[in-house]
């Protein structure tokens, strides 16, 4: 058990975009191989954890972006003077830590100073781009041009200093987003036409790779010296390919860089009509993490909470309890953060004393379940369980126990203004939120999600089954749509008014928000029970 000290005081969260580019493993054992001959190349400052082991990593490069790429070397002295805190270019093969995590086993490291002789261009800062009409962002350099066609984006870099007086037709490093049709909606392996053998595909010089921060699948095929690189990705009907073409600029070790750090933070966004803003959804159905530090109580002990009274386990207590494990929500995680600090803001409460706890730090997360008690003038607190974000589920338990999975919850986050109660998660159920379209609901405890960008109408949609949600297995839906409620009964459904529709053995009920979004909620008539459940636990913001 760890006593939390009254004392401690959290600190704000400073975090930087943990970025990888690696690719996924396989257990297949010559694509296995294949991967490990492939080397990448970053340039960054190389910084030390200060002789800790995050995930197998002693250091970390900084790299453009604000990215970093955990490293580690049996051969290379990453501690070196020459090295250490200074810009350099590291060669070396991608490997997954027992984290779950890329991690860079450090082939060989040069001052960056001693590669680059000429003047590099000059430094880009990091922008969004949105393009509604192909249904997709992602985050790049401003000083790179853009070039918008209408199935295909181009982004070429800047000239280098000592390039700009060369003739105009001088060729640049570009990144190109390109959108095929795909009416059969065919995988990017019959797309490509490549055999069916997940081996004769390794041997065709493709593996398998996770893009963006909504971990999308797909394929990558890149030459021996990296300066022609494709990524392909499916979206219903429609096949993209984010490329990257390399030329003879002094720069190519940069672009090819900021070119993975594109795929790094690509992601899916609805189609927009050209006259209506873009409101850009993301997959991940977590709350959204707070930058403000969460209100303390400096008092010099547990008793002296605003009444002067000890703590308690009830529910009027929930608040104060959230802030002091806020506090040391550092001292409680099992791990440390890969950079920076964990930072808590969500909390639910079981009865008598559990609560899970959800915090990040940058884009990672994490949940933990505690018990808590006070004892005199501390709270004590002990680790039941450990979560790491599942793909087919909110949270995947990586060990411990989740005695409390399916009990009553009260939901309670922490922001600048103090601490407030979300929502009271029935028995059975667990409690999901969308910050960016702004609503809350509720699923059965034991259901998998699934999250995904929208057509048409449909600016995203996500997917509740009692399996891993793929396509036709969705007992449930949650759509946000575009347009009008169509004509159909009109019910109450806790707090909000809806309307259902019934057509062909499938029920849809509606509920339209003030700021104008429509909520979909709809599957086969025969789970009306599940989807009544959930339409009623909905609560718009």
């Amino acid at each position: 058990m760890k006593k939390i000290s009254a004392l401690i005081i959290g600190g704000l969260l400073i975090s930087a975009l943990f970025f990888v580019a690696g690719c996924s493993g396989g257990e297949d054992a010559a694509e296995t191989q294949t991967q490990q001959t492939v080397q990448e190349k970053h340039i960054g400052i190389l910084k030390s954890l200060g002789g800790m082991s995050i995930g197998e990593g002693t250091h970390f490069l900084e790299t453009e972006l604000s990215g970093t790429i955990r490293l580690k070397s049996q051969n290379i002295n990453l501690d070196s003077e020459k090295y250490l805190n200074k810009k350099v270019e590291v060669r070396g093969v991608i490997t997954k830590a027992t984290d779950g995590k890329d991690l860079m086993d450090v082939k060989s490291i040069d001052l960056a100073e001693e590669i680059i002789k000429e003047k590099p261009s000059t430094p880009g800062t990091a922008s969004e781009y949105q393009n509604a009409n192909l249904g997709f962002k992602l985050t790049y350099l401003d000083n790179w041009t853009t070039k918008e066609e209408t199935n295909t984006v181009t982004f070429s870099a800047p000239k280098p200093a000592s390039q700009e007086e060369q003739p105009a037709a001088l060729e640049t490093d570009m990144v190109v987003v390109t959108r095929y049709s795909n009416p059969s909606r065919d995988t990017v392996e019959k797309f490509l036409n490549l055999p069916t053998d997940p081996l004769l595909i390794v041997n065709s010089g493709y593996i398998q790779t996770k893009v963006g921060p909504d971990q999308l699948e797909g394929l990558k095929k890149q030459s021996a010296d990296q300066n022609e690189i494709d990524v392909y990705l499916s979206r219903n009907e429609y096949i993209y390919k984010i490329s990257f073409k390399g030329s003879a600029s002094i720069d190519l070790i940069n672009n090819r860089n900021t070119y993975f750090s594109i795929i790094a933070t690509f992601q899916f966004i609805g189609f927009a009509p050209a006259d209506a803003p873009v409101d850009a959804p993301a997959a991940a159905t977590l709350p959204e993490q707070k930058t403000e530090p969460p209100v303390v109580n400096d008092s010099p002990s547990i008793t002296q909470t605003a009444s002067d009274t000890p703590i308690v386990t009830t529910d009027s207590s929930y608040g104060v309890v959230s802030q002091y494990i806020a506090q040391s929500i550092n001292n409680i995680a099992p791990e440390a953060a890969s950079s920076g600090s964990w930072s808590a803001y969500s909390f639910e409460f079981a009865k008598p004393n559990y609560v899970y706890v959800v915090y990040g730090s940058g884009t990672e997360k994490r949940r933990v379940l505690l018990t808590y008690n006070q004892q005199a003038t501390q709270l004590e607190t002990s680790v039941v369980g450990y979560f790491k974000p599942g793909e087919t589920t909110s949270w995947t338990r990586v060990s411990g126990e989740n005695p409390v999975e399916s009990a009553e919850k009260t939901v309670i986050t922490l922001s600048s203004s103090g601490t407030q109660q979300e929502a009271v998660v029935k028995e059975g159920y667990r409690y999901f939120e969308s910050s960016l379209y702004k609503f809350q609901a509720q699923y059965p405890s034991s259901w998998y999600y699934s999250g995904s960008g929208g057509l048409g109408d449909t600016l995203h949609h996500y997917g509740f089954s009692n399996q891993p949600v793929e396509d036709g297995n969705e007992l449930v839906s949650i759509d946000i749509v575009t347009g009008s409620v169509p004509s159909g009964s009109t019910l109450s459904l806790g707090s909000n008014q809806g309307v259902k529709v019934v057509t062909d053995g499938q029920t849809a009920v509606y509920i339209q928000a003030e700021n104008g979004k429509i909520y979909k909620i709809h599957g086969p008539t025969a789970n009306d029970a599940y989807i009544m459940d959930i339409a009623a636990s909905i609560q718009l913001k």
